[in-house]
């Protein structure tokens, strides 16, 4: 395929996401043309918290990936990111170093475009200016409304880690459910059948 395809190709996909859709296609087929592809495996880390920026900024194109905050020696689940979400935006907030760390939830497709373009077209678009000191600037739990991820979405590896996984039958109640969690001091408990709960007490 030819390279001005691949710009196109990719400036179509763009435009169908938060701040793309605001920007004039001829600005994001010029983005897309000095753009790169990478991919990673499941569990790969794209990003560490406290290194220094990249020279780019990256759009997931496929997968999800999972933020994470490492600060104070405790590992916290702060965002899980999908199709058309975007990394290493908040040095455009101010600040000095990646804020988290992030690792691949599954394949991942990135496209990468340089900083300083993505800089450039932040300001000559005020709405994509806004939507960037609105999606890293106001706190670390934010989450655009068009970008928000459905339970469903969610990685239960990633929600749980290294946490004991508490469990109940698909025949309790949702008393008892919620009763076991109190008791627990859970934040989420899984609902298995009868033959796989045998199977992951004897783990």
């Amino acid at each position: 395929m030819e390279t001005a395809a691949i710009s196109y190709r990719v400036a179509d996909f763009l435009k169908k996401h938060p701040p793309f859709h605001a920007i004039d296609e001829a600005d994001l087929v010029g983005l897309a043309a000095r753009g790169r592809v990478k991919f990673h495996e499941a569990n790969d880390f794209v990003l560490w918290q406290g290194e220094p920026h990249r020279a780019h900024i990256f759009v997931i194109q496929q997968g999800t990936v999972s933020l994470w905050d490492e600060a104070g020696g405790r590992t916290e689940l702060r965002d899980i990111l999908g199709t058309g979400d975007m990394l290493g935006i908040e040095r455009f907030n101010g600040a000095p170093r990646c804020a988290h760390s992030a690792r691949a939830g599954s394949d991942v497709v990135l496209y990468t475009f340089p900083a300083e373009d993505f800089a450039d077209l932040l300001e000559r678009y005020p709405y994509a200016r806004q939507y960037v000191a609105a999606h890293s600037g106001v706190t670390v739990d934010y989450q655009p409304a068009d970008a928000r991820h459905e339970p469903q979405q969610l990685l239960l590896h990633d929600l749980v880690g290294r946490k004991e996984l508490y469990t109940c039958m698909d025949h309790d109640s949702i008393r008892e459910a919620a009763c076991q969690m109190v008791t627990s001091g859970a934040d989420a408990i899984a609902v298995v059948e009868p033959g796989i709960i045998q199977h992951i007490r004897r783990g």
